[in-house]
């Protein structure tokens, strides 16, 4: 009964506010609803509490999931294979909520001539250049199961400031590149600055950086907006204002 019940189980994820999708995400049919919304947090940035969920099968057919499917697994709630995952984000702060990031169309383009783009540091032939020996690297892109979010890493440094999408948590870029336990393309790694988090920058054996337990957190670079985030101050009572 234990082998029939912890079968694997593929399943897509979307998103009411990005035309990302995650494409057969593994989990195992043990496991609780809650299980996968923190998992899908950790992907898409939604915090759970923010979460409206809606299956979708394979066939086309839709299933609301409410909070009183929570601690149902997986398999009481009958999932199968390339069913598909579909996240409401409530959140009306959520950047992805309030900014199309899928519609370029309204971004003023920025041009720069050939040698000054060589010149900079941090141009995306340079960053993508640092990774042509990795192993990893090379097996993600001959596999070419989806975006790798090359281009959007390559704009973030460690170091800076962050916001999430979500429009709450913020932090500091810990960590750009490949995170081989998480699936295929880039990852940010963000030390939050509050306990808001899933890891301490480490995933199983692998340190990718540090930091306080729930205070690291693992999202995909166009989850991530880098700019003049300092951290809220909870005694100014006029920073939601601004």
């Amino acid at each position: 009964m234990f082998l029939e019940l912890d079968q694997p189980i593929k399943l897509n994820a979307t998103h009411s506010h990005t035309k990302t999708v995650l494409a057969e995400i593994r989990f195992y049919k043990s496991q609780k609803l809650y299980e996968i919304k923190e998992a899908l947090s950790r992907k898409f940035g939604t915090l759970p509490e923010y979460m409206k969920l809606k299956l979708i099968r394979a066939n086309g057919e839709e299933q609301p999931l409410t909070n009183f499917d929570e601690e149902r697994t997986l398999k009481e709630l009958r999932l199968e294979d390339f069913d598909t995952v579909h996240v409401i984000d409530l959140n009306p702060n959520s950047t992805l909520v309030q900014t199309n990031f899928d519609d370029l169309s309204t971004v003023k383009k920025y041009e720069i001539s050939e040698a000054d783009y060589m010149k900079r540091s941090d141009n995306a032939r340079k960053f993508k250049q640092k990774f042509l020996n990795d192993p990893l690297y090379k097996s993600m892109i001959e596999a070419s199961k989806g975006p790798t979010y090359e281009e959007e890493a390559a704009q973030i440094e460690v170091g800076k400031r962050c916001l999430l999408g979500d429009g709450v948590r913020r932090g500091e870029v810990k960590y750009v590149g490949l995170v081989k336990e998480l699936g295929y393309g880039f990852w940010i790694g963000v030390q939050l600055d509050e306990p808001m988090g899933d890891t301490n920058g480490k995933i199983k054996n692998h340190t990718y950086f540090q930091c306080e337990n729930k205070y690291g957190i693992f999202v995909r670079p166009d989850y991530v907006k880098v700019g003049d985030f300092p951290p809220e101050d909870p005694f100014n009572e006029y920073e939601d204002e601004i």
